[in-house]
């Protein structure tokens, strides 16, 4: 929770958005535990209104003359008010939030780390599972097998094949990269003989 809070007040409360969350599975150990966040995407005035969440911005020609559609129209674009609904966000939040996590696990001794990042975009040769959902968890946990728990299990197995696979093209590797200055002394032997 207090992670939670940080990773809030750093990333959205700070940035003026109001933000409410909820905590679930919190005391049940079922390795579920998980937070929903809401923000808002309208800022709010000094009088305590809500304000707008876009803005229209009328369009202009080099002499300052309105721009119109074939329509006669009036051109216009759309100006957001904040930049709290820009794709880019995902990506800064996501990255500080694992920073946050591995911040929290260095400080209680734990080794393992998370990344933010896609398995490609880590360079990890290593198929992703696909999402679960609540229904199919609740199903899995009573015992039930599921179709999309069957193919996670079907990809957990073939990225245990991958890195056996890969593992040994490691060894392969090392094993070839160890001939090397002796065949370049062969060549050269070669040469001169």
């Amino acid at each position: 929770k207090k992670l939670l809070l940080e990773f809030i007040n750093e990333n959205l409360v700070s940035k003026g958005m109001i933000v409410d969350y909820a905590l679930h599975d919190e005391n049940k150990g079922n390795g579920n535990f998980h937070a929903h966040i809401l923000t808002s995407l309208r800022p709010l005035n000094k009088d305590g209104s809500w304000g707008a969440k876009c803005r229209k911005e009328y369009l202009y020609d080099e002499n300052g003359e309105h721009l119109y559609t074939k329509s006669g129209v009036k051109k216009s674009r759309r100006v957001d008010t904040t930049d709290w609904n820009k794709k880019e966000n995902a990506e800064k939040w996501r990255e500080n939030y694992a920073d946050l996590v591995n911040k929290y696990l260095e400080r209680a001794g734990e080794k393992k780390r998370v990344d933010h990042r896609s398995y490609r975009r880590q360079g990890v040769n290593k198929k992703p599972q696909i999402h679960m959902g609540t229904g199919a968890m609740a199903l899995e946990r009573k015992g039930i097998r599921t179709e999309k728990g069957d193919i996670n299990r079907e990809i957990a197995k073939e990225n245990i094949i991958l890195k056996n696979i890969q593992k040994e093209l490691q060894a392969i590797g090392e094993f070839l990269s160890s001939f090397r200055p002796r065949v370049g002394f062969f060549v050269l032997w070669h040469q001169i003989y």
